[in-house]
């Protein structure tokens, strides 16, 4: 998945001053021959919010948990 290299792992955005970084998080979905654990999901994340913290004010974190994910908004926020 070379792709995967070029990818950024959140965007930033301009308010009135302030800078935004939006990081997107997905639940691992059922696709055949890739596979996911809710640890790699939330180290990822962690990372993206990491390395994003050092050049914004601020951070929204966007998720698609879906609703039969063993990750959950309440595990998310505790890590």
């Amino acid at each position: 998945m070379q792709w995967l290299s070029s990818c950024t792992p959140y965007q930033v955005y301009d308010f009135n001053g302030f800078k935004v970084a939006v990081v997107g998080l997905v639940a691992p979905k059922n696709i055949q021959g890739v596979s996911f654990t809710s640890d790699v999901i939330l180290q990822n994340a962690q990372a993206a919010i990491d390395m994003a913290k050092k050049y914004v004010d601020y951070i929204v974190v966007l998720g698609d948990l879906g609703s039969k994910s063993t990750l959950s908004s309440d595990l998310f926020v505790r890590t």
